[in-house]
């Protein structure tokens, strides 16, 4: 996975990615960092899609940047959201479900719903329990 990481990087899709990314995550998580938008972005997008083993060590380094800045509120919510993440692509569950001779795709709409509503649930929880 962090073959795909250093893939996405050198082709500049991660960098893309971060600028349309850029606004809602300095709104969201108050931060001021590039460096710390950039991880939590690439951390978001490969939990999104379903890659842990790039999400991890993005979400381990923008959690030591978000130290850094003492934004301990940034801290919670990155971790609530990760925990939660919304999940279009569940890698991991599909080849489960293909192992056992099942169609995986049965479980993108139902992960894609319950994952939302979590992730949502999780943000609301944060900002009311700042």
């Amino acid at each position: 996975w962090q073959g795909l990481s250093a893939l996405l990087e050198k082709s500049g899709l991660s960098n893309k990615i971060c600028k349309l990314l850029n606004k809602p995550i300095k709104k969201l998580f108050n931060v001021k960092s590039d460096k710390a938008v950039y991880q939590i972005s690439l951390n978001l997008t490969a939990n999104a899609l379903g890659i842990s083993g790039v999400a991890t060590p993005a979400g381990i380094e923008s959690m030591k940047l978000l130290d850094e800045d003492n934004n301990e509120h940034a801290k919670t919510l990155l971790a609530v959201i990760s925990s939660t993440s919304i999940q279009i692509l569940p890698i991991s569950v599909m080849q489960l479900l293909s192992s056992y001779g099942e169609n995986p795709s049965t479980v993108i709409i139902v992960s894609l719903i319950t994952t939302t509503l979590s992730t949502t649930l999780g943000i609301i929880l944060c900002k009311v329990f700042r």
